[in-house]
Formats: structure tokens, C-alpha cells, sequence
């Protein structure tokens, strides 16, 4: 079997003659360092927005407890003391409902009363959040466990 070193060994009618030993061409465009050829092979998401509304569906909310009157007056009782005691600390359970689904999450805080707004029925404390009465489920007012 003969060996193929030279031009003149290659077969005349070979498909590529042509450019088999031509020199590379130069490029009027400045040459990509390594990441910048990396960044073109990264993975990307064909569905944009995808993976942010599973985990949408998959957060929880929960619903509503519904209290009862009893409890409500209990509450109204707390509210109007601390009218009375406005610096008075107190701890708070109120419910924030999911602005995307159904349901909602309680939260709890530890805080001190701005105001009380009794014509819009909010409370409205030190960091001005303000509380609609109806999404509050309790009211702890142990003075000397939250100073």
C-alpha cells in the first residue's frame, strides 16, 4: 500500500483539491476569549417564565380561619385596651391574603401601636403596617414578656 505524503500523491479528482492546503482565514471580527465562547453553549430555557410558575403553584397559601364571636369580642376588648395603653407591647397573629391565589399566610409579630384607625378599622403600628381588624386572629398583651 503506498503512503500519501505529498500534493502530487493526493487523486486529481479528490472532492476538496481545491482549499486542502490553503491557510486559514482571517477573521475581520476580534477574537472571543474563553468565556465568551463558553457563554454561547450555555444551557438556556426555552419556555421563559416556566420554572417561576411551578414554583408558584407549588407555594402554599392557607385559607382563612373563620373566629368566632366570642373570640371577635375578646379581640375588640384587646383593641380597646390598648387604646387605653397605646406603648403597651403586645404580640399580634393577622392574616395577609395571597395576592396571586386563593388563601393566604398568618403572620406573628411582636410591636408596639401607632393608632388606632377606628372609622377604617385598622390598627396601625410603630412600622406603619397597617391591620384591618377582620384579619386579626389574636392579640397578646403579657406586658413584661415582650420588653
Amino acid at each position: 500500500m503506498k503512503e500519501m505524503n505529498k500534493l502530487e500523491d493526493i487523486e486529481p479528482n479528490f472532492l476538496y483539491n481545491d482549499i486542502l492546503y490553503k491557510n486559514r482565514p482571517k477573521s475581520k471580527h476580534q477574537k472571543l476569549s474563553v468565556e465568551q465562547r463558553c457563554a454561547q453553549f450555555a444551557p438556556f430555557s426555552a419556555l421563559t417564565g416556566y420554572e417561576e410558575q411551578i414554583n408558584e403553584s407549588a407555594r402554599q397559601t392557607t385559607p382563612k380561619k373563620i373566629i368566632t364571636e366570642e373570640e371577635q369580642e375578646l379581640i375588640n376588648k384587646k383593641i380597646n385596651y390598648l387604646k387605653l395603653y397605646p406603648k403597651t407591647r403586645f404580640k399580634i397573629t393577622y392574616y395577609v391574603k395571597d395576592s396571586k391565589k386563593p388563601g393566604g399566610k398568618y403572620y406573628i409579630k411582636v410591636t408596639n401601636l401607632k393608632k388606632i384607625d377606628t372609622y377604617h378599622k385598622l390598627l396601625i403600628l410603630t412600622d406603619n403596617l397597617q391591620i384591618p381588624f377582620i384579619n386579626i386572629l389574636d392579640i397578646e398583651l403579657n406586658n413584661n414578656k415582650y420588653y
